[in-house]
């Protein structure tokens, strides 16, 4: 039986409705936690700090990178909560961040239209690509580090080779304004969303486009993929977090946020996502039980970025109070906050 369920929050309440029967179910406050360590990005030739807008983490799990509005890119050593180097290209906004998955690279896109490539071991700039979009929001590495899908202030996805910067293939979009980009571990599907709500998926190989879906009334910003490669979720400024189903195009859950508007989504697992918001919290969510099961508290200002690494099974969240915060977590989204020694 088709099964969806509308969630909000608020206080906390939710409710299922399965066709033909509604229930009502009413829930105590998900439990909160507080980060496990916390790291100030300093402003570059100015007083004060930086804004937080992008975050990567390397797929070791030992390095993060954070960018923002002072135009440079930071490097931490997560274990030792210490600076490792400060990346200088851009002349603008940085506004996305990724690793490639092999590990070699980090690419960083700016409201400079530019991407620049750089050597993740050294630093080194490999390459810059510049496009027609105003701005880049959104960057994503193909499985095999051979390709990657940078989106903006434009209405075009383009997939760019990374060992040359040419492109490959443009794929049209149907908004001019693409703030999230996700490729699937399998390979197979790229996907896009932004300005109109609407989340486009393609496969990957010829560029066709495979499903359109309406996943919000407003802007989408943060899209992810499932670790199997077979469902999507996506969150957008109309307070709402809604599940795909890859193959087929429809939908599974649909959960309706109470608070701020929803500024970064990313799976933690299979069955749980994390989304930032614009009231400053970071929400866990069981897509199982289909409920909120935990708050993270600390942030000052709106998550404008989250990323997560499996093999440390460490949530990273990037914020407008100008700070990075780390969560390590347990199975099925519990964090445990003595796993990081304190900042010196």
């Amino acid at each position: 039986m088709h099964r969806r369920t509308f969630l909000t929050v608020s206080g906390i309440a939710w409710c299922s409705a399965t066709l033909g029967t509604e229930a009502r179910l009413f829930a105590q406050v998900p439990t909160q936690a507080t980060a496990a360590r916390t790291i100030e990005v300093p402003q570059a030739n100015r007083r004060g700090n930086s804004v937080v807008s992008a975050v990567a983490v390397n797929s070791a799990g030992t390095e993060v990178a954070a960018a923002g509005d002072d135009h440079m890119v930071r490097i931490w050593n997560i274990a030792e909560g210490s600076g490792v180097r400060t990346l200088r290209g851009h002349t603008d906004w940085v506004r996305a961040l990724a690793y490639s998955p092999d590990g070699r690279l980090l690419a960083s896109g700016a409201d400079d239209r530019g991407v620049i490539l750089w050597n993740a071991a050294d630093g080194q700039q490999v390459r810059r690509i510049q496009t027609p979009a105003r701005a880049i929001y959104g960057l994503a590495f193909s499985p095999e580090s051979d390709q990657l899908a940078i989106g903006g202030f434009d209405s075009k996805l383009h997939l760019r080779a990374v060992s040359t910067g040419e492109e490959v293939r443009v794929l049209d979009c149907t908004c001019r304004d693409i703030r999230a980009v996700a490729w699937s571990a399998n390979g197979t599907t790229l996907a896009a969303a932004g300005q109109d709500g609407k989340l486009l998926l393609w496969g990957s190989a010829g560029g066709q486009l495979l499903h359109t879906l309406q996943a919000d009334r407003r802007r989408i910003r943060g899209i992810s993929f499932s670790p199997d490669s077979a469902q999507i979720a996506s969150a957008g400024e109309g307070r709402n977090i809604r599940l795909f189903d890859v193959a087929a195009g429809t939908e599974l859950a649909h959960f309706e946020v109470r608070g701020g508007k929803l500024m970064s989504l990313v799976h933690c697992d299979q069955n749980v996502v994390a989304t930032g918001g614009s009231d400053n919290l970071i929400r866990l969510w069981d897509l199982v039980e289909q409920k909120e099961i935990k708050q993270l508290t600390g942030h000052k200002g709106s998550i404008d970025a989250l990323d997560y690494n499996a093999s440390t099974k460490t949530l990273v969240s990037g914020s407008f109070d100008t700070t990075l915060m780390f969560w390590p977590m347990a199975e099925a989204g519990r964090t445990t906050l003595n796993s990081f020694p304190p900042i010196r």
